[in-house]
Formats: C-alpha cells, structure tokens, sequence
C-alpha cells in the first residue's frame, strides 16, 4: 500500500474515532417548577429578586453524577405574577442564571410586554453555557425587573418554571 495512501486512511480513521468519542451516552428532558421570585419594588423603578433552583441530576440518572452533564439546553422559562392581576407594572424583565465559582450567563428576557399579560414565556437567549450550572447541582436564578413608573405595588412576587434538555456524556 501507498505510504501517503496509508497516512491517508490513519487520519480518516483517526477523525472518525475523535468524532465518536465526543458523542453523548443519553439525554433527558426536566423541569424545575414553583421557582419563587420574591423582593420589594426598589427606588428608580428596577427590583432584583432571587429564587434558588435546587436540582440533584444524580437521582435523575442513578449512576450517573452531576459531572458528566455535557451539554443543557433550555426549552422554555414561564413566568406567572403572583398577587397582581397581569404584568402590566412591569415594562422588561431579564433572566440568569448564577452559582458560586461560575460565571453568571443570562438565559432569558422579555421586553415590550403586552398590557394585560398574565403568564409570559421569556425570550431564551441564544444557546447559553448553562451545563456547568446544572453540573454544579445547585444554583440560583435572578431576575432584574423594570418597573414603569406607576407602580403602586411594594413586593413582587413571581412564579416561574423552566424546561432543560440534558445530555450526559
């Protein structure tokens, strides 16, 4: 056989195994619910409220641990106002996701909301680095509202739930 034709098949089979071995064993879909965002209405119209997502992949794939998630990918994140009829105090709202040694990353938002809102589906940002949160097991969400000016409410409180797509590898 050709020398070069041999070099030739050894990087082909060589790029064929490097392809297979960055292929993830199983995905699973999950839902993290009754994500509680609570806080006071702050001066200059803006409030930033907190609710911790406590979430425990390895129950989810028995052997598995939370190290071996690869990849996440967010389905949906809804929010529902709790105590107000509809959204309308509120004029944009942004979503991320942060934990202790990772770097927050935004996931979501919703600007130009409609009057009489009463459940709202945040825009996902575009392919977020959100496994190394789900690896960490335990992370919080933030949510920075602002608020219009006629705001009468004192404390705001929101419901959220989220659906992830996540691959093992």
């Amino acid at each position: 056989m050709n020398k070069n034709l041999r070099y030739a098949l050894f990087f082909v089979l060589a790029l064929g195994l490097a392809a297979c071995g960055g292929k993830d064993k199983a995905t699973v879909d999950v839902a993290i619910g009754a994500l509680v965002f609570e806080g006071d209405a702050a001066e200059f119209g803006t409030a930033s409220l907190r609710a911790k997502a406590s979430f425990n992949v390895d129950s989810l794939f028995k052997a598995q641990d939370a190290s071996k998630v690869s990849k996440g990918e967010l389905k949906f994140i809804k929010l529902k106002i709790d105590g107000a009829p509809n959204f309308d105090a509120i004029a944009s709202i942004t979503l991320q996701f942060t934990a202790a040694d990772i770097k927050s990353v935004n996931v979501g938002s919703a600007n130009n909301i409609a009057e009489g809102t009463t459940e709202l589906t945040l825009e996902l940002v575009d392919a977020p680095a959100i496994a190394a949160f789900f690896q960490a097991g335990n992370f919080e969400a933030l949510i920075d509202l602002n608020l219009k000016d006629d705001m009468a409410e004192d404390k705001i409180k929101l419901i959220g739930n989220l659906a992830a797509t996540l691959s093992l590898q």
